[in-house]
């Protein structure tokens, strides 16, 4: 049985669909425990369906970070990040832009369509220039510190803030204490 999990509009509830039934599960404060589930009624499944089901209007996704063969626990989720989408999705073209700590890069898969030197800044914004000019629907960006160049990894903020997209990012560490 294969999930799709959301927030609704309130954070005390969780509504899980699956391709059988609708259920309602209801959680306690953030500590997400499930206190109560109840499948979904008829008129409820009327309401909450056709929602659930569009068909996505993403059709490229960008994914930024590093990438395999890079060493690198970051590019090894980014790469199967990426795998994980095509399969679950073969239409869907799939581009990595990966941040390369070397000069002269890796032997990159096909799937790699552009490559930023780490502290090279104009580097960033023909980074920014190649996923506008090529339509990406959205950008996928795996940030770790020490991935990206500048002062405190501050060259990916100049991509970003170019981007005509939407942007994801999965933060994977975050500072206590950020300076």
């Amino acid at each position: 049985m294969r999930l799709l999990a959301s927030l609704w509009q309130f954070p005390t509830v969780l509504d899980i669909f699956s391709s059988r039934d609708l259920y309602f599960l209801t959680i306690v404060g953030r500590e997400y425990r499930c206190m109560n589930a109840y499948p979904a009624s008829a008129e409820e499944k009327e309401i909450i369906i056709p929602f659930m089901q569009k068909p996505s209007a993403i059709r490229k996704i960008a994914f930024l970070g590093d990438y395999l063969p890079r060493k690198c626990g970051i590019a090894t989720f980014t790469t199967d990040l990426r795998c994980a989408v095509v399969a679950e999705f073969p239409a869907m073209q799939c581009l990595v832009v990966p941040v390369n700590d070397l000069a002269d890069g890796y032997e990159y898969p096909a799937e790699v369509r552009f490559e930023i030197a780490e502290q090279d800044l104009p580097s960033y914004l023909r980074a920014a220039d190649f996923l506008n000019i090529t339509d990406v629907d959205v950008i996928c960006v795996q940030h770790e510190f020490g991935i990206f160049g500048g002062p405190a990894g501050s060259h990916v903020l100049a991509l970003l803030r170019e981007l005509r997209m939407p942007i994801i990012t999965t933060l994977h560490t975050i500072l206590r204490e950020p300076n």
